[in-house]
């Protein structure tokens, strides 16, 4: 008995393909795609193994879900062949492309085969043609990236609000996301935190005041909005130092728009490279202010004749982001005390009696850490005790 071939269906379309549609034109969709691609199982008398489907996701994203359980489950042969509309719904990223295609798949014994373009891997006269429309595909993408890239820095530079979320007090307009308003509740809390640091208090004071009067801190008020329109439900959270300076130093409470401060590298990934404040794009008077000028100008004044309270710097050591605090959970930060690099908890210092706090020193948890391997060295390689178990068993 000939067992029958089980075919596995991948289905995408980006926000980018999808923009690009006409309203009467639907060959691009997913339901459109399923259908052909079942109609050429059919045709084949394959076996639908099951379905992927990436809605709006982009082609050289990799860290697609379904995209990911679907080579998961080729990489344990629970298919024999994999079936898109085009080499370009599978991926537009030419190195994912040549490790799958041309590499993985031939390994795994999974056939790849793309209905309209024609990529066949059980082709061996295929693969150039496969290759060739990898690379047009990545070049695309590059053309895409460097086109949004020079949209998005003209409106940059028209003042435009080019961020996925508004500042905290403030929202997008209604009428114009590209559009700062105020958001009245939040702004309240804004000139609070600045009336505050104006009269003598520190980024200390003012953490442990607005957590002690549960004051939501931006993440968990954006939160508590949403709850409404049964999105995410409110998460819990602490004001910290960081969100104090931030909004301190901000030109946006003035009614200046500041962006581009950092870009990203390659459009693959999601390093970035921060620029100097020249290369800012900074335009004022965009939309109005929380505070006034002289409010906010004095507010830099204090800034420059304080340090910074207990900075977090987990540079030059191997603890950084791993340690957390026995009590609450919190990430350790480190900081340094009489020139000793010291890992404290942050919790203590931000709300009253919500954790009593742990603090060690760099140097012991180092030493801890390093009587910790010796023992555990010692129990792997106990040559006596290794010696003594073989002879029992002679």
């Amino acid at each position: 008995m000939i067992e029958q071939i089980k075919a596995a269906l991948y289905v995408r379309l980006s926000q980018e393909d999808r923009n690009k549609l006409h309203p009467e034109d639907n060959s691009e969709s997913i339901n459109n795609q399923i259908m052909l691609l079942k109609s050429r199982c059919e045709k084949e008398g394959w076996i639908i193994y099951d379905i992927y489907n990436d809605d709006d996701f982009s082609g050289s994203d990799r860290q697609r879900p379904e995209f990911n359980r679907m080579i998961e489950d080729a990489r344990l042969h629970k298919f024999d062949v994999l079936l898109c509309k085009t080499q370009s719904r599978f991926c537009r990223d030419l190195e994912l492309v040549e490790h799958y295609l041309n590499y993985m798949f031939p390994v795994w014994n999974i056939r790849f085969l793309s209905i309209i373009d024609n990529a066949d891997t059980s082709n061996r006269q295929n693969r150039k043609a496969r290759q060739i429309n990898g690379l047009i595909d990545q070049w695309y993408l590059e053309d895409i990236s460097e086109n949004v890239k020079a949209v998005l820095s003209a409106k940059r530079k028209k003042g435009e609000w080019v961020g996925s979320q508004a500042p905290y007090g403030y929202a997008k307009s209604p009428e114009d996301k590209h559009k700062l308003i105020i958001d009245e509740p939040a702004a309240k809390i804004v000139r609070y935190i600045y009336r505050l640091y104006i009269n003598g208090l520190g980024y200390a004071s003012i953490v442990r005041r607005l957590n002690d009067e549960q004051i939501p801190p931006p993440a968990k008020y954006k939160n508590l909005k949403e709850v409404s329109s049964h999105k995410k439900t409110a998460t819990r959270g602490l004001w910290c130092y960081y969100t104090i300076q931030k909004i301190l130093s901000s030109q946006v409470y003035i009614g200046n728009t500041v962006q581009g401060k950092s870009e990203k590298l390659s459009y693959k990934g999601e390093e970035r490279r921060y620029k100097p404040q020249s290369e800012w794009d900074i335009v004022e008077n965009t939309h109005d202010a929380i505070v006034s000028y002289d409010t906010w100008h004095k507010a830099q004044i204090i800034r420059s004749t304080r340090s910074t309270p207990y900075k977090q710097d987990m540079k030059n050591t191997v603890f950084s982001r791993m340690c957390k605090c026995v009590y609450c959970g919190a990430t350790l930060n480190k900081h340094t005390y009489h020139n000793s690099p010291m890992l404290e908890c942050p919790t203590k210092h931000i709300k009253t009696g919500i954790c009593p706090g742990c603090v060690i020193t760099v140097k012991r948890l180092e030493e801890i850490v390093i009587d910790e391997i010796k023992d555990h060295f010692k129990r792997l390689m106990d040559v006596s005790a290794f010696k003594s178990k073989i002879d029992s068993n002679f």
